[in-house]
C-alpha cells in the first residue's frame, strides 16, 4: 500500500521524461531507489520504468532518444564486456563491488550521450529485399537512413519500403557497417519475422 508521499512520486514521475527523472534521482539516490540501493536498483528502476513509459518518455526536445543510449556507449568505451550486455553490463563489469564509481559513470557517460551531436545520412544507390519466411511478405527496400553520434564508434541503420520502417540494425564500428553494406548491396535477406 502506497502511502500519500509515494503517490504523489509517482503521480509526479508519470509526467516526467527519462532524463529528467534520472537528474532528480543522481541527486537523491534513496528516494527513488530505497535506502539500501545498488547500482543494481538503477537498472532495475530503469527497466521499471520503461515498463509504463511511453515513446515521448524517452527523450526531449533537447536531448537524445535515450533507447540509442546502450548502443553508443559500446562504440564509446574502448574495451567493453561483448556486445549485447547494455549499459547496466558494462559499466558494472567495470566497477565490481563498487557501485559508488559505478553511478559516477553511469551519470558521466549519460550526460556526454545525451548531448552528442547526432548525425542521420540517406544512404543512395544503396537497395536490397527482406523476405519473411514466416508471413510470406517481401519488402523492397528503398530509403536506408544512417544514424551516428559523436563521441561514438558505433552506427545504426534503417530501412524503409514505402516510408515504413521494416528492418534496423547497429554496428560498434565503421567497419562492421562497410562489411553489412558490402554483404546486403543488392542482395535478398531472409529472415524468420521482423
Amino acid at each position: 500500500m502506497l502511502n500519500s508521499f509515494q503517490h504523489l512520486i509517482i503521480m509526479s514521475i508519470k509526467k516526467l521524461n527519462i532524463y529528467q527523472i534520472l537528474d532528480y534521482l543522481e541527486k537523491r539516490k534513496a528516494l527513488y531507489l530505497g535506502n539500501h540501493y545498488s547500482f543494481n536498483s538503477l537498472d532495475a528502476f530503469i527497466n521499471g520504468y520503461s515498463c509504463t513509459a511511453d515513446d515521448s518518455h524517452w527523450y526531449s526536445e533537447e536531448f537524445n532518444d535515450f533507447s540509442f543510449f546502450n548502443v553508443w556507449l559500446l562504440g564509446h568505451l574502448p574495451k567493453h564486456f561483448g556486445e549485447t550486455g547494455g549499459w547496466y553490463w558494462q559499466i558494472h563489469n567495470r566497477n565490481l563491488n563498487d557501485d559508488e564509481n559505478a553511478f559516477k559513470e553511469f551519470f558521466f557517460f549519460l550526460n556526454l550521450f545525451k548531448t552528442s551531436k547526432k548525425f542521420t545520412d540517406e544512404i543512395t544507390d544503396f537497395f536490397y529485399s527482406i523476405e519473411n519466411k514466416t508471413t510470406a511478405t517481401a519488402h523492397k527496400i528503398d530509403t536506408v537512413e544512417k544514424v551516428t553520434f559523436e563521441n561514438s564508434r558505433s552506427t545504426w541503420i534503417f530501412s524503409y519500403s514505402n516510408n515504413e520502417l521494416v528492418d534496423e540494425n547497429w554496428f560498434v564500428t565503421e567497419v562492421n557497417f562497410l562489411k553489412w553494406v558490402q554483404q546486403v548491396n543488392n542482395t535478398v535477406i531472409t529472415k524468420e519475422d521482423f
